[in-house]
């Protein structure tokens, strides 16, 4: 307890001999080619299989509960046989497109939910000296994950045997029963590694279509998601819109906090994580709201958490600037709860920060963030560099991060969660946005979905400052929270550009 341990898996991981769903071969299997629609709501009108039934390799054509699909010997055999398929569908018309979310987020609020009411707003403003209103957006992003989805499925008799790399095998069994009408302990769920999961993976529906694909085959049968489906089929992290208004004084005191986010998707829950501000506020009030989302909203990293740290901590930024205030010293001054003050005191210290009022032309910002009952806290060193196809790259140096997570039982293992957030967090900062019109995704690959690679990576350094004797929380999600508005408040103070929206990378003047 509290020791530098390896992850045991490590090893395995590292030279390829860890099985992740991708990787599981059975005896007899058959290789499922699952035709699917072209664009979001698509009905399937006609379907010709004839010439690909005559191909090399291919075994069966499956029409059953909504599932069509060609079975072949091999991957290869089945991906030369569709593409011959005839398929005809009938598309819907008039879908929102991306450049539609932010009205539509603002226009179709819905089920507001309070997350925070205190003091009187009214009163607030009327005390302040300074008031700041500016509003905020955040793209659907997908969780890009190393490995597509995957799954094998096999019966013998009424038993059914999965192999899937889901982050939920125990609620993957109760769904796959209950599907098939089968007592749970008649299907056994072997989970396999999970090739990026990031909460996208807890919804696995190739599992399902595996095991009624091999029910119909009589053979074991694979159905595996290529990069493109592994992105249109997937859920993605809610698009958000947040309107934030504060009062302040002309010394920094922040005396009125007015917070409104709209989130797209079916469930207010997955907004309203770090929707209350914690800095020292006698009159403040948050709410969160769901909106109308014409793509599919899931679960993600931090979920709204890291959404809506974004607006906070950019909008303090702005108050710091609006005073004349060093983002450090008006962040500690509205700040009590002494956990978060450690936090931010050691980053500072950790990162050499020097005082001054922003923008000053040295690329620098901070952020704190509060996620599954940690703390955290950002700095980020950055350039903003002339790119080799033209326009401007942001180039992030350095970040020190602190995290209090309680006794560490892992320090190692803590560390490598912070690192794994922050560079996700880059990501989400200043390249990934999922693009749609039509119905359709235009960059469901890495070819036009950027992600953070190895030569992004800054340098790192994670100090751990847990009181021992207070219980574990946890360390997976803390270090994605509060880097993306470290590095706009870093942009911001390099240029006197300050950004709003995100990806970052596109807005660049």
């Amino acid at each position: 307890m509290g020791e530098e341990t390896r992850c045991v898996d490590a090893v395995a991981r590292v030279t390829g001999a860890a099985v992740y769903s991708q990787d599981v071969i059975v005896p007899e299997m058959l290789f499922a080619q699952i035709l699917r629609p072209p664009s979001y709501g698509a009905t399937l009108s006609s379907v010709d299989w004839s010439v690909a039934e005559q191909m090399s390799g291919v075994v069966q054509v499956v029409e059953t509960d909504g599932t069509y699909a060609l079975l072949a010997e091999s991957d290869e055999e089945g991906e030369l046989a569709a593409r011959v398929v005839q398929a005809q569908w009938q598309e819907q018309s008039g879908q929102p497109s991306r450049w539609d979310m932010p009205a539509l987020l603002k226009d179709s609020a819905q089920e507001p939910f309070v997350t925070q009411d205190e003091g009187d707003l009214e009163q607030g403003l009327a005390l302040a000296d300074g008031i700041l209103e500016a509003t905020y957006y955040i793209p659907y992003i997908t969780i890009a994950p190393m490995e597509p989805r995957a799954a094998v499925a096999r019966w013998d008799g009424d038993r059914l045997t999965v192999w899937a790399g889901g982050q939920r095998p125990f609620g993957l069994r109760s769904e796959l029963a209950s599907h098939f009408e089968l007592e749970e302990s008649h299907v056994r769920v072997l989970a396999t590694e999970i090739g990026g999961g990031f909460g996208g993976k807890s919804i696995y529906p190739v599992a399902e279509e595996a095991a009624k694909l091999a029910r119909a085959a009589g053979r074991p049968v694979r159905v595996a998601y290529s990069r493109n489906e592994e992105t249109t089929l997937s859920t993605f992290r809610p698009a958000a819109l947040i309107e934030i208004k504060s009062g302040f004084t002309t010394d920094g005191r922040i005396v009125a906090w007015e917070a409104r986010a709209n989130h797209a998707g079916e469930r207010v829950m997955i907004g309203r994580r770090g929707s209350m501000t914690p800095y020292d506020t006698p009159h403040a009030f948050s709410e969160v709201s769901r909106s109308d989302s014409p793509l599919r909203s899931g679960s993600y990293r931090s979920l709204g958490g890291a959404v809506n740290h974004f607006a906070r901590e950019v909008h303090i930024d702005e108050i710091a600037a609006a005073t004349g205030i060093d983002p450090v010293e008006l962040r500690l001054k509205n700040m009590v709860e002494p956990r978060f003050r450690r936090v931010i005191e050691v980053a500072a210290e950790r990162f050499g920060w020097s005082g001054a009022a922003t923008p000053s032309s040295r690329g620098r910002g901070i952020a704190i963030g509060l996620d599954v009952g940690s703390y955290s806290a950002t700095a980020v060193q950055l350039e903003v560099q002339g790119s080799e196809v033209g326009g401007s790259e942001v180039k992030v140096e350095r970040v020190a991060a602190t995290l209090d997570c309680g006794l560490t039982v892992n320090p190692d293992g803590a560390r490598n969660q912070m690192e794994g957030g922050i560079v996700m967090g880059m990501g989400t900062a200043l390249y990934e946005a999922i693009d749609f019109e039509g119905g359709r995704l235009l960059n469901p690959g890495f070819a036009r979905y950027r992600v953070p690679r190895s030569n992004n990576a800054p340098h790192i350094e994670v100090d751990l400052v847990g009181d021992p004797e207070t219980p574990s929380t946890g360390a997976g999600e803390p270090g994605i929270v509060p880097i993306a508005p470290a590095i706009s408040n870093a942009i911001f103070d390099l240029t006197g550009e300050r950004h709003r929206e995100l990806p970052i990378q596109r807005h660049l003047r």
